[in-house]
């Protein structure tokens, strides 16, 4: 759970981040988590079998994962330390969410009570915790609250904590899409095209948009053959647009700061096929 040094990204303290639907500001405001209007159940007891293999003696019979966050190879230890901890909290309450993964688990949000403990506010979810912590990268799958997974994440990516730390070209979590005039990399962020054939997080800025009949393309240089490009398929697209013209509201993204997360392909350049809108994320104009 080391923290590492600030990463100053632009000299920005942090865009408030707008992701799929959210993404189109002119419906964004009515995007709302539906959690509150869930049933939790109370629990006495976690059992932490593996990062990605709960149980609860309350609940027999059903094996559940934290929903919406994705644990990394090098920290899984430290999350699972983490995990055991948190496991020992009194007062747990846990909510399932619908649709078992093809391992048969159920995405869950568990909170601990009362405040105190590891540190910070137990009400928060595990997950969130995780995230601020650096123990884990955002994965969102379940549409539920993603903002704020998304803010804490940028918390940690900011600071430089836990996965976020690894800054070596190989192996960095966190990548960065543009070159300056210079031909470096913002702030000595490891460049995009050293991520080639790993799940990464990358920022950068929209240069151009370009529009054909099945798919959208995101270009961050001035060459989209060499440089990096994020490809929208038609129902990815409508969907970010939520029944207004893509066309529109993808046109507005020009000139403006994004972040995305996938599997890097070498197509020419570095080149992400967006899997789920909520995977893209612009920065407010």
């Amino acid at each position: 759970m080391t923290i590492g040094t600030l990463f100053p990204i632009d000299g920005h303290a942090g865009p408030d981040w707008q992701c799929g639907v959210a993404a189109n500001h002119d419906i964004a405001k009515s995007v709302q988590s539906d959690q509150t209007d869930r049933n939790w159940h109370e629990i006495s007891q976690i059992d932490i079998h593996r990062v990605d293999q709960l149980t609860a003696s309350d609940l027999p019979d059903v094996t559940f994962r934290l929903a919406d966050v994705e644990f990394v190879r090098e920290y899984q230890d430290l999350a699972l330390n983490w995990l055991q901890a948190a496991s020992r909290e009194s007062d747990k309450a846990l909510l399932l969410l619908d649709d078992p993964d093809f391992l048969g688990r159920r995405p869950a949000w568990i909170t601990s009570r009362p405040s105190g403990g590891l540190g910070g506010d137990n009400s928060v979810p595990w997950s969130q915790r995780l995230l601020l912590a650096g123990l884990v990268m955002a994965l969102p799958q379940t549409g539920s609250d993603g903002a704020s997974l998304m803010e804490a994440e940028d918390a940690a990516i900011r600071q430089g904590a836990g996965i976020w730390s690894i800054r070596d070209a190989r192996h960095a979590y966190f990548v960065a899409a543009n070159t300056d005039g210079a031909g470096a990399q913002p702030s000595g962020i490891p460049s995009v095209e050293d991520a080639i054939g790993r799940f990464v997080v990358v920022d950068g800025v929209v240069r151009s948009v370009e529009h054909q009949e099945w798919r959208s393309y995101l270009n961050f240089g001035g060459d989209w053959r060499s440089d990096f490009t994020i490809a929208l398929d038609d129902a990815v697209r409508r969907s970010i647009a939520g029944g207004d013209n893509f066309e529109k509201v993808m046109d507005r993204w020009s000139g403006r700061k994004v972040r995305v997360r996938g599997i890097i392909e070498s197509r020419g350049g570095p080149y992400v096929s967006l899997e789920n809108p909520d995977w893209l994320c612009v920065q407010p104009e």
